[in-house]
């Protein structure tokens, strides 16, 4: 469900002056998407891609190392295997089906995956 988007940065901007000494961030989807991750309870890693309700599997903190967690591809937006997930309006990231396909998930954790 997407929001008003003048509304919400009406919003943020009050709380920006009423809290000057939080560093409050916003932005769309698209530009947040798989900058951080996140850890469930049950210890799965996942992030968010460009989709209202799309979320990309990491791996799990149990059996994944933190540096591992943070070198996946899909923390990349420049990552071959991600690439069609993302707005085809970023010129600097040509949608190559080969290349998409090939060399997928080398050096990412092992349980990297779409849902």
């Amino acid at each position: 469900m997407q929001i008003d988007q003048s509304g919400f940065q009406e919003r943020v901007l009050q709380l920006k002056q009423k809290y000057p000494r939080l560093r409050i961030a916003s932005g769309t989807i698209d530009k947040r998407a798989r900058t951080h991750f996140f850890i469930s309870a049950n210890g799965e890693v996942y992030t968010f891609d460009s989709g209202a309700l799309s979320t990309i599997i990491i791996g799990d903190v149990r059996t994944h190392t933190i540096a591992e967690l943070a070198a996946s591809p899909a923390l990349s937006k420049r990552s071959p295997k991600f690439l069609r997930t993302f707005p085809r309006s970023h010129p600097k990231q040509p949608c190559n089906p080969q290349q998409a396909t090939s060399g997928v998930g080398e050096g990412a954790p092992p349980a990297s995956r779409t849902r």
